[in-house]
């Protein structure tokens, strides 16, 4: 038998597993542009992250060699931008220049 956290004697719909769609219906009707909506979507999502995750269905992260300030540069700066922060930071061939020293 594999792991759930789906209980059939739970008692909301989120843990019992049921779609979200009916939920989402009902409180689009009522709740209409409320920030409500947002945490029963946020709700479903989780649930379904979490059986995935114990499914199996989810690879394990595999740590990447750039640190994270270049990682974030490289998706968010101009390419002129990225070369003066790569001037900067001063060699850019070091792998994790940014992590705590071990």
């Amino acid at each position: 038998m594999q792991p759930t956290i789906i209980s059939k004697k739970a008692s909301n719909w989120v843990d019992r597993g049921e779609p979200a769609v009916p939920v989402l219906r009902r409180v689009l009707a009522f709740y209409f542009d409320r920030h409500e909506l947002w945490h029963i979507a946020k709700a479903a999502l989780v649930r379904d992250f979490a059986e995935r995750v114990l499914q199996g269905e989810v690879p394990v992260n595999t740590p990447t060699r750039d640190s994270l300030s270049h990682w974030l540069a490289g998706r968010l700066l101009t390419a002129e931008e990225l070369a003066r922060f790569e001037a900067e930071a001063g060699d850019t061939d070091e792998p994790n220049r940014d992590a705590p020293a071990r």
